[in-house]
């Protein structure tokens, strides 16, 4: 690993600091940002990198009023603390979207089968903590057509038993 220079922010770790020179000579929002992690404002970055929730604080001197498009402080996070990323994006969306998804009502697999017959493929897309296998294979067993449900994942090496399960 190579040391950092001494006018470089030895604070972050050699990804961060490349992963944060791009982003100040390709983006124009972000001029001299790399600069300023290194003299200037060296201290105060340092705190911003070390603290626990990174994507709650103002960012340090001139750049809390630069850097105000949502977007460019995720791609900020992303180069400096990708630890915060996903914490970042997902008070984003809900800034932007509300919690109107929230009082969404939960799919019922009976009525989605409405217009369906043996032969249509159905797929769902789900998020991590959705996990409906236990929930359509009872629905199957009800319809009397659990001997012939097929459940595949669409993971990698999937496609030709998804292929086979279609023709």
């Amino acid at each position: 690993v190579e040391e950092p220079k001494e006018d470089e922010p030895s604070f972050l770790a050699p990804a961060r600091r490349t992963a944060l020179h791009v982003l100040g000579t390709r983006v124009p929002a972000f001029k001299g940002i790399y600069f300023s992690f290194s003299l200037p404002e060296r201290s105060a970055w340092q705190r911003f990198c070390e603290t626990p929730a990174a994507e709650k604080e103002c960012l340090p001197g001139r750049w809390e009023h630069l850097i105000t498009n949502p977007v460019q402080r995720l791609c900020l996070l992303r180069a400096v603390r990708p630890d915060c990323l996903k914490r970042a994006v997902v008070a984003w969306v809900e800034n932007e979207l509300g919690h109107a998804l929230d009082d969404l009502a939960p799919l019922c697999l009976a009525s989605s089968l409405r217009g369906t017959s043996h032969v249509t493929p159905i797929l769902f897309i789900l998020s991590g903590e959705c996990e409906p296998s236990g929930e359509i294979q009872s629905l199957a067993a009800d319809l009397r057509v659990d001997a012939t449900l097929e459940q595949i994942s669409c993971g990698p090496g999937q496609e030709e038993r998804a292929q086979r399960a279609l023709h």
